[in-house]
């Protein structure tokens, strides 16, 4: 019977799931275009004026599809380069790249906003500078960077705001934040600061950023509309993360220490996004983009440790119910 691994690297399962993920591209493209045209106000979005002009793309079907056709391929670049520069897996494994394609193709949802797939570029560049920073003595420039880089997510979405004080405690788990480092995330929280007022100051548009910050209370709603079959793809994704983490602390101390800090702060990471997607119902969505690249780290870390019946079903039922939720949306 072929193992997990020889599964992951054949070429039907690879033009498989590259074709849904064209497909995916494909509908979603048409279908942000008839939303865009159907709520043309020239209004800023539900989420910022930065993030509106960039969704704004919309209103050309082909151009959105291929810019969050780079966008993703610059999202798995980001978390090949992470996985390999840091030894998040043993051994050279695709894995985490093979399930950010797969959640990608079977989720579309959470690639409708171009806006979210450059925050999540932004958020995986200010990983790899946080993770630069262990044992490291002189990591100032890295934490400046985690903080510029993370503000910079949160000019597309500003609930990533509420992120910035958590980045201070996780911080522990990769390095010790004394007090130099602390003013050198303040300084990268306050240069993007400077950048955005300095833009409003010169072009005029005080109202922008003022009605961007009155919206942030808006961000808090419960009230979502979901679909059985969402939940069901949802529910599985969250079973084999959860499968994941649980293999993970078993085997806790078999793995380096720097290992054990970076997969401790992505399970945090992870925690932080999912609880963020429920406070803030409008922007689920963009939560969910962001989450996926721990998702999919873990995700990989498990199934590449081990092949046996039980992984191999679990790794079935996620394929069915992922296969089974873009059949339902694409039909509709």
């Amino acid at each position: 019977m072929m193992n997990l691994k020889s599964l992951t690297r054949s070429d039907r399962v690879w033009q498989t799931t590259l074709l849904f993920f064209a497909l995916m591209l494909a509908w979603s493209g048409v279908k942000d275009h008839e939303v865009f045209l159907a709520g043309l106000t020239g209004e800023s979005g539900p989420v910022s004026p930065l993030a509106w002009q960039i969704d704004s793309l919309g209103r050309i079907p082909w151009l959105s599809a291929l810019i969050r056709f780079c966008l993703v391929g610059l999202n798995l670049f980001l978390i090949y380069t992470m996985v390999r520069r840091y030894e998040l897996i043993d051994s050279l494994s695709i894995f985490p790249i093979f399930f950010y394609i797969l959640f990608s193709a079977c989720y579309s949802p959470a690639y409708s906003a171009n806006s979210a797939l450059v925050a999540s570029v932004l958020t995986e560049v200010a990983c790899i500078n946080l993770f630069d920073c262990y044992q490291t003595n002189n990591c100032r420039i890295q934490v400046f960077n985690v903080f510029f880089f993370t503000s910079l997510a949160a000019l597309l979405m500003p609930a990533l705001l509420l992120i910035l004080p958590l980045l201070w405690l996780s911080f522990n788990w990769i390095n010790t934040l004394t007090f130099n480092r602390f003013i050198a995330s303040l300084t990268g929280i306050l240069t993007v600061a400077w950048l955005i007022g300095g833009l409003c100051f010169l072009t005029g548009q005080w109202p922008l950023l003022l009605d961007c910050l009155r919206r942030l209370p808006d961000y808090f709603d419960f009230q979502t509309r979901t679909s059985w079959q969402e939940i069901l793809f949802l529910s599985v994704c969250l079973l084999v993360f959860i499968v994941a983490v649980l293999y993970r602390l078993n085997k806790f101390y078999s793995e380096k220490n720097s290992v054990r800090g970076y997969l401790s702060f992505l399970v945090f990471t992870w925690f932080v996004l999912i609880v963020m997607s429920l406070l803030f119902s409008p922007l689920k969505h963009e939560c969910l983009t962001l989450s996926v690249m721990p998702w999919c780290i873990m995700t990989g870390h498990f199934f590449d440790a081990n092949d046996n019946w039980a992984s191999r079903l679990l790794l079935l039922l996620l394929f069915s119910t992922g296969f089974f939720f873009f059949f339902s949306r694409f039909l509709i």
